[in-house]
């Protein structure tokens, strides 16, 4: 059964997190093209994603709050 955690993981983490992470690295920085950092580990890519989501998140609950 843990292959099957893997295989979900990368399935979510390469074909969901990937481009918006890529496209969120190249809107920040601009050093390469679009193509270079989605072409880049995409690992890098979903936890830049994961990041955004995460501040997003924490700045729509203090907004709520406030």
């Amino acid at each position: 059964m843990e292959w099957f955690g893997e295989f979900l993981l990368e399935f979510i983490g390469i074909l969901i997190f990937r481009y918006p992470g890529a496209l969120i690295r190249w809107v920040l920085f601009r050093k390469k093209s679009l193509k270079e950092y989605i072409n880049d580990d995409w690992y890098e890519n979903a936890m830049s994603f994961g990041l955004f989501l995460g501040i997003v998140a924490v700045a729509y609950n203090l907004i709520i709050l406030i």
